[in-house]
């Protein structure tokens, strides 16, 4: 318990490489309901447009429009609508979804991104979310990945819930959440167990004595405060048993909207994210979250650990299953740079691909290419999108998030 969980990851040097200017012209090929989403430099056709005009392998066309993340799009239309609750898209992943490396990390992340441009595109958001300490090394690693976050000296790694090692306390020591816009509400994320601690959630003169004494699960508490500002929510452990306090949303409680969780982990492959050891292990615990959407961005570190492709599969089959409980899925390919064969020698990407896009069918997901996105690994080295073989850099993650967003609009 006095260490961060952190699952080894290949990470290579900088390369020093310059971005290019980002392409968004998406194009949809394949005959299947999933949606095998490409960059291209010339075509500027919407991917709704394409959605609804896919060729069968006959060559007739074909409409996928009313297949396409039909959960989510009733939900995001309800909001639109004016619906008076919050929904969520949840991105479940690696290093490659919590942004590498770590240090002031979390704006940069693809995650904070989709966010962002959705508040673009007029839908309220809710980015004023942490999850876990993602992987980090030390509690000040963990601290300094999210601008947001302060104190939390005495702080570490403790059980692994969404987003990793939750932070653990034995102490006394407050740590602090400073919210971006002006909030009243806030959801806290904790491990429950019997004879777990006590807690408390402060904002300004308003404080809440809490318990994560109980049944084992991933325990829940919304707090209410009768001032709506940004000043810092501060959280500590007060009495009793130890304390894992998994995470936090903050939000105005006047405004409805997408919550965005990053629960991203450096360095783990599948079965991490799809275990279910325990009520608040991060299989059960995405199931718990209840996401509208989820965005499952993993294989990386399973080809680079040498991971069987069954075992890969299987665990991704799980968490689509406890994602599927509540919302829809996109299943993500994922994209790798270089001349070395980090991420899995092509020859075993070639075989693997399409497997985990034949699965992305079975199962009613969608499937997402990054890798096509860039040109192959080739193109995404020549194209100064990667940092290194494994990492895109912040201009591929914002790339990334416009793509994803013809997704998650198309009506």
């Amino acid at each position: 318990m006095n260490l961060l969980v952190r699952v080894g990851a290949t990470v290579l040097a900088l390369s020093g490489v310059s971005p290019t200017a980002a392409k968004t012209d998406a194009t949809i090929k394949g005959d299947e309901s999933a949606r095998i989403i490409q960059v291209s430099s010339s075509n500027a056709t919407t991917a709704g447009a394409l959605i609804r005009n896919v060729p069968t392998s006959s060559g007739a066309q074909t409409s996928r429009a009313r297949s396409l993340l039909p959960k989510w799009r009733k939900a995001l239309n309800a909001l639109r609508s004016g619906g008076t609750t919050n929904i969520r898209i949840a991105f479940v992943g690696d290093s490659k979804t919590r942004f590498y490396p770590l240090a002031g990390g979390a704006p940069k992340s693809k995650p904070r991104r989709v966010g962002e441009l959705l508040a673009n595109a007029g839908f309220p958001t809710i980015t004023d979310t942490f999850f876990g300490v993602g992987g980090a090394r030390t509690m000040a690693e963990a601290v300094s990945y999210e601008p947001k976050l302060s104190g939390f000296s005495g702080w570490s790694g403790g059980d692994v819930s969404l987003g990793g090692a939750a932070y653990y306390s034995g102490g006394t020591t407050a740590g602090t959440f400073t919210p971006a816009k002006l909030v009243d509400r806030a959801t806290v994320y904790f491990v429950q167990t019997p004879g777990a601690a006590t807690f408390r959630v402060t904002k300004g003169s308003e404080t809440f004595n809490l318990s994560s004494n109980g049944p084992a699960a991933l325990g829940r508490a919304d707090v209410t405060f009768n001032t709506k500002d940004n000043s810092p929510i501060a959280i500590a452990r007060t009495g009793g048993g130890n304390f894992n306090f998994v995470g936090m949303a903050a939000w105005d409680s006047a405004t409805p909207a997408v919550e965005i969780a990053n629960f991203g982990v450096v360095g783990v492959r599948s079965d991490f994210q799809a275990d279910t050891t325990n009520a608040w292990s991060p299989g059960n615990a995405l199931a718990a979250y209840a996401p509208t959407l989820t965005v499952i961005n993993l294989g990386t570190n399973d080809l680079n650990q040498g991971q069987p492709l069954a075992t890969f599969l299987a665990s991704e089959s799980k968490i689509i299953d406890k994602a599927q409980l509540s919302g829809d899925v996109i299943v993500i390919w994922p994209a790798v740079a270089g001349s070395t064969a980090g991420g899995g020698s092509d020859a075993t990407r070639a075989v693997w691909k399409p497997r985990l896009r034949a699965l992305a069918v079975a199962k009613g997901a969608l499937f997402l290419d990054e890798e096509a996105m860039f040109g192959g690994r080739v193109g995404a080295q020549s194209g100064g999108w990667f940092f290194d073989d494994l990492h895109e850099n912040a201009s591929a993650a914002s790339a990334e998030a416009s793509a994803m967003m013809r997704i998650i609009l198309s009506q």
